[in-house]
């Protein structure tokens, strides 16, 4: 069986794009392909959540936007960074036990923590979506290597008025170019 590390290392390589961050449909046929052959060397499963076709207006969310819609039905045409994501957490506790939203961090050289990737808890698995391409059933730490060590755990609700939030900040971040 191939450690946690390696299938990390191996997710980076598959969910690459031949195009950078442009995915066409032969890139998206190649990540089912692969990961399906990646999931026969592994103890967990990777699935396929959602499969989208070049063309997909669900494809072209990342997978903040991916995340927050499912969770809040937010407008799917809003942009959401990582800059924007830490923003709406920023008075948010973790909560390690009542959590649906699921934020991986880089941990740089100081001890800084960056947002890199999120996705939400669907039973006891994460669905995320992996840059340009599908969106994925997977374990917490079944996820590409560029995503980071660090994971935090966030109950995410519109009790506290975060779609307004997302707006503003969305719309106020796609301004600043």
């Amino acid at each position: 069986m191939m450690d946690n590390t390696a299938l990390r290392e191996r997710l980076d390589v598959i969910v690459e794009s031949k195009n950078g961050p442009v995915y066409d449909d032969e890139d998206l046929a190649r990540q089912l392909v692969e990961i399906q052959d990646l999931s026969t060397q592994i103890s967990s499963a990777i699935l396929p959540y959602e499969v989208y076709k070049e063309n997909s207006e669900e494809r072209k969310l990342n997978c903040h936007a991916f995340a927050l819609s499912n969770l809040l039905s937010i407008d799917k045409n809003l942009v959401v960074t990582s800059k924007c994501l830490e923003k709406i957490l920023e008075n948010q506790d973790e909560d390690p036990e009542e959590w649906n939203l699921i934020v991986y961090y880089e941990i740089d050289s100081n001890g800084n923590q960056a947002i890199t990737h999120s996705g939400i808890r669907h039973e006891e698995v994460i669905c995320s979506k992996w840059g340009g391409g599908h969106a994925w059933l997977h374990a917490k730490q079944d996820v590409p290597l560029q995503y980071g060590e660090l994971m935090k755990f966030f109950q995410v609700s519109d009790e506290l008025g975060v779609r307004k939030r997302i707006k503003a900040i969305s719309q106020a971040s796609s301004k600043i170019t």
